[in-house]
């Protein structure tokens, strides 16, 4: 079995160094941030599927 070209995997190694890089950078930012986070509200979900309620 033959390992990929570089060609063949480019865009997949990039992709994964950009989320890396990401994660990385909303740690940081996470970090030095004061974050509260509160518990979304219980929501019917017959209530989602009402588009007249957004009209």
């Amino acid at each position: 079995m033959q390992a990929p070209t570089l060609e063949e995997v480019r865009s997949e190694i990039v992709a994964d160094l950009e989320q890396a890089t990401l994660e990385v950078r909303l740690s940081e930012i996470e970090a030095s941030a004061e974050i509260w986070r509160q518990g979304a509200p219980e929501v019917d979900p017959a209530l989602v599927m009402q588009s007249d309620l957004v009209d």
